[in-house]
This record gives structure tokens, C-alpha cells and sequence, in this order.
């Protein structure tokens, strides 16, 4: 933000920057959707078999943050199997609406 005149601060002239450099930030129980891979050897737990991986495209939930910036993400089944959970990096989530 800009300071204007009188000293008030200016809407829209720069946070819109500052946001989209920031990391992405999410809480516990945040629906996510994975938007990338870029981890190639993911360890993944699941109670299926065979165990089903991520995929770019589908929606999970943060379980909780477990290092600056890394998640730990759980999909489930509508009856409540879980599908997989996995760490992932914020940038390979965007929260869903």
C-alpha cells in the first residue's frame, strides 16, 4: 500500500503483489485441491489396496502443518476410508472453494 495524502493508505496499490509472493498458508480442515507434484517420491499411507496415490486435480483436507510451509493432507472416501495421506508442499495446494 501507498501512503496517499493525509496520510491515509491507499487501497489496491500493491498488496495484490505481496499476497500472490507470499506462500500459501492453510489450517486444519481446510479443503484443498492439488494443483501440482512436484515431490516425485512421496510417501503416501493408505488403508486400500492397492494404495492409491495423489492426483493434480483432487480434493483432500489439511490434517496440520508439519513444517514451515509443508502439509500434511488426507483424502477420504464419502463413507470415511482414507484414500491417502501424504505431506505436501503449500505450492502444490490451493484451497477450494
Amino acid at each position: 500500500m501507498l501512503l496517499g495524502l493525509r496520510g491515509h493508505w491507499l487501497p489496491g496499490s500493491g498488496d495484490s503483489i505481496l499476497e500472490a509472493m507470499a506462500p500459501p498458508t492453510f489450517f486444519p480442515r481446510d479443503q484443498v485441491r492439488v494443483v501440482s507434484l512436484e515431490v516425485e517420491d512421496r510417501e503416501i499411507d493408505s488403508s486400500v489396496d492397492p494404495p492409491q496415490h495423489p492426483r493434480v486435480g483432487e480434493l483432500a483436507v489439511i490434517v496440520d502443518e508439519v513444517g514451515e510451509g509443508i502439509y500434511l493432507v488426507e483424502r477420504c472416501t464419502d463413507d470415511g476410508r482414507v484414500l491417502w495421506v501424504a505431506e505436501f508442499l503449500g505450492s502444490e495446494l490451493e484451497r477450494a472453494e
